[in-house]
C-alpha cells in the first residue's frame, strides 16, 4: 500500500507490457488509406532502442489479498492462480521428506511445531528448517580419526525457541479477542472480570444486567 506500492505496481505493469504493438497511453489515428497513422506528438514511439524490451519468461507476484485495490493495474494484465492452504500432515511428510534428502534428522514433533506456528507457510518452513539445520552442523563437529559430515538433528526444543517460524502469520479477530479478554486461572481459563470486585454490591448489578462480566 501507499505511493511505494503504488509505484512498484506501476513499474510491474510497464514491464509485462513492454513490447506490445500498443503501449498504455498511445494513441493511433487512422490514415487515409484505411491503415494506421504515425502515433500522435507526444506519444511513444515504436522504434528500436527505445523503452523496455519485450518480456521473455514468467514472472511470477505472490499476494496475500489478491483484491486489494492497489493490485487492480496488476489483476488486468495478469494470470491468475489461486491456491488453496496447504493440508498440516501433508506439509509435515513433505517437510521430513526434504530433510531425508538433504540428510538432516528431525523430530516429527519438531516439524508439527513449526507447522503452526509458521501458519502453515510453506516459504517459512523451508527458510526455518535450512536455518535449523546450519546452526545444528555448526554445533556438531566430527569425531576425531573421521572426515564424515555429522548428521545435523534438530529437536523440538530448538524451534520453540525460534522467533523466526511465527513471523508473517496472521490470526482471526475471535482468536485474537479470547487472547486479550482471558485470563489463565487454576483450573484453565479463566473469565476476565471488568469492574468492580464480584462481592460488590454494584458489581453484582453490572454481572446482572449483563456488562460486568466477559
Amino acid at each position: 500500500g501507499g505511493a511505494e506500492g503504488h509505484s512498484a505496481i506501476a513499474a510491474l505493469v510497464k514491464i509485462i507490457t513492454a513490447g506490445s504493438k500498443q503501449q498504455p497511453g498511445e494513441d493511433h489515428e487512422e490514415g487515409e488509406d484505411g491503415g494506421k497513422a504515425e502515433p500522435k506528438q507526444g506519444a511513444k514511439s515504436g522504434k528500436k532502442g527505445k523503452g523496455l524490451p519485450p518480456l521473455a519468461r514468467p514472472l511470477i507476484c505472490i499476494a496475500n489479498d489478491l483484491y486489494a485495490p492497489a493490485l487492480r493495474p496488476l489483476r488486468e494484465v495478469a494470470q491468475i492462480f489461486q491456491f488453496k492452504e496447504p493440508n498440516v500432515e501433508k506439509l509435515v511428510s513433505r517437510l521430513q521428506h526434504i530433510c531425508n534428502l538433504e540428510q538432516v534428522r528431525v523430530d516429527k514433533s519438531a516439524l508439527y511445531t513449526l507447522v503452526q506456528r509458521a501458519g502453515v507457510d510453506i516459504r517459512s518452513c523451508l527458510n526455518t528448517l535450512q536455518l535449523l539445520a546450519k546452526q545444528a552442523a555448526q554445533q556438531q563437529r566430527p569425531a576425531r580419526g573421521t572426515a564424515s559430515r555429522p548428521v545435523p538433528y534438530i529437536k523440538v526444543k530448538q524451534v520453540e525457541q525460534l522467533n523466526i517460524g511465527i513471523k508473517d502469520t496472521t490470526k482471526g479477530v475471535f482468536a485474537v479477542w479470547d487472547e486479550l479478554l482471558h485470563l489463565p486461572g487454576r483450573g484453565g481459563v479463566g473469565a476476565l472480570h471488568l469492574g468492580p470486585p464480584s462481592g460488590d454490591a454494584s458489581g453484582a448489578g453490572a454481572a446482572a444486567g449483563g456488562g460486568g462480566r466477559i
